[in-house]
């Protein structure tokens, strides 16, 4: 699964492309990255970064346009949300590109839940990553 390329390559995480670590479980992390693509979709209407051809993507790897395409779409969702960085801590950490770190689709969704039902809000990014 980490890699087959099948279908289209916008939803790949970079660690496809990567040295892929045995002891390492990919678990919900592989389908996270899709899920974040997703998630800008739903909050701000913006698709995916459109990439030519495979090379193409792995040059926005490289050169750090798929990088800098993330954080203006971190800084849009967190537009919509002035008063809570939550929203765009879920959007950022489904899309970081260290697998070992990158938000699963279930803490994003129980985040999300708490923000939605519980009311969870926070206003710095710090406590953010605390939570």
């Amino acid at each position: 699964l980490p890699r087959m390329v099948a279908g289209s390559f916008v939803s790949l995480p970079p660690e496809t492309f990567l040295p892929w670590r045995n002891d390492f479980g990919i678990g919900g992390v592989y389908e996270a990255w899709a899920c974040g693509l997703l998630f800008q979709r739903l909050l701000i209407g913006r698709e995916p970064i459109q990439h030519e051809s495979l090379g193409d993507y792995l040059e926005s790897l490289q050169d750090g346009s798929l990088a800098r395409w993330i954080d203006e779409g971190v800084q849009a969702i967190g537009a919509l949300f002035p008063a809570n960085v939550l929203p765009s801590a879920v959007f950022s950490g489904l899309l970081n590109f260290d697998p070992h770190r990158r938000l699963t689709p279930a803490g994003a969704g129980r985040i999300l839940w708490d923000v939605r039902y519980e009311g969870l809000a926070f206003t710095t990014a710090a406590t953010a990553r605390e939570y």
